[in-house]
């Protein structure tokens, strides 16, 4: 299969999953986040899981005043930015095999805090897992 990894890269990429999560703090989806996500975004259409994400970036975003947002997803960084937040680089390299990454569903955003850099914050479903 041509969109195939070899599973010395997977394993090698959970590996760096496990690290990075471990930084991360995991939020439930608060009443706050579900009206949020069901607001109208300005470029619009959103997906219901960007819509979570941009939600929960949002309410961080409005409680410290300042975010990286760190995504893949096109339509998560087009949103984030004309909501005000930085975006965090993409190499255009990775841009390029993002496309194909993300014809799964699987969506990571990951949100960076300037005034706390070595913690983040990401939104994870059950059935998104890696282990």
């Amino acid at each position: 299969m041509q969109n195939r990894i070899s599973q010395s890269y997977e394993l090698a990429a959970l590996r760096m999953f496990d690290v990075a999560e471990a930084t991360w703090d995991v939020h439930d989806l608060s009443d706050g986040i579900l009206k949020g996500a069901r607001a109208e975004f300005p470029v619009e259409p959103v997906r219901t899981l960007d819509a979570l994400h941009l939600s929960t970036a949002m309410e961080f975003y409005e409680a410290f005043g300042e975010l990286t947002m760190l995504s893949f997803d096109e339509r998560v960084r087009v949103n984030a930015s004309a909501l005000g937040m930085a975006l965090s680089p993409m190499p255009a390299r990775i841009a390029a095999q993002a496309r194909n990454w993300f014809d799964w569903d699987i969506r990571i955003v990951d949100v960076q805090l300037s005034s706390c850099p070595q913690r983040s914050t990401s939104i994870r479903f059950p059935n998104v897992r890696a282990n």
